[in-house]
């Protein structure tokens, strides 16, 4: 999962959208964060590739690059970011996890809070 930021020297709203791509990074393992600034010819390029044309811009893409959500000239919330996350990245088994030798359900419930942290069907 990527999700690309696209921003401007020149752009107010530009260093809430880094701000937020920072705090997604925490929480989840599996997002690449990729910055682009639309002012150099490779942040141009891509930008252009994914129609953006306002910054700040945000583009959630799946790991070949296809466009799973954006949000252009404006920055979404937390939540919901974390909301697609939560749909397009795979759910653990909790039922279907074995227990080791000496684990306990208790400490696997650990286990997975470590890993996946706020990614847990609650």
């Amino acid at each position: 999962m990527i999700l690309k930021v696209f921003t401007q020297p020149s752009c107010s709203k530009c260093p809430a959208a880094k701000a937020l791509a920072r705090q997604l990074r925490t929480k989840s393992l599996k997002l690449k964060i990729e910055e682009y600034d639309v002012t150099g010819a490779d942040g141009l390029a891509e930008a252009s590739f994914y129609t953006v044309l306002s910054t700040p811009g945000m583009i959630l893409c799946d790991d070949n690059g296809k466009e799973i959500k954006g949000w252009r000239g404006k920055i979404p919330g937390l939540e919901e970011v974390m909301v697609h996350l939560k749909e397009i990245l795979p759910k653990p088994l909790i039922g279907g996890f074995r227990l080791g030798r000496g684990m306990t359900p208790r400490g696997m419930n650990k286990l997975l809070e470590k890993r996946y942290g706020e990614m847990l069907p609650r």
